[in-house]
């Protein structure tokens, strides 16, 4: 399944070398994006994890 992402959560998942910090709401996707950005940061191949 396919999510649609809106831009602020994107940058959040695509932010690299730097600490963020999330917050809104009860229900926005705060979890979901979250272990979006771990996913893609584990998956990259360009950038592997130490």
């Amino acid at each position: 399944m396919a999510v649609s992402w809106t831009e602020e959560q994107q940058k959040v998942i695509d932010t690299r070398d730097c600490n963020i910090l999330v917050s809104a709401a009860a229900g926005s996707g705060k979890t979901a994006v979250l272990v979006e950005r771990i996913l893609e940061r584990i998956l990259d191949k360009n950038r592997p994890v130490d």
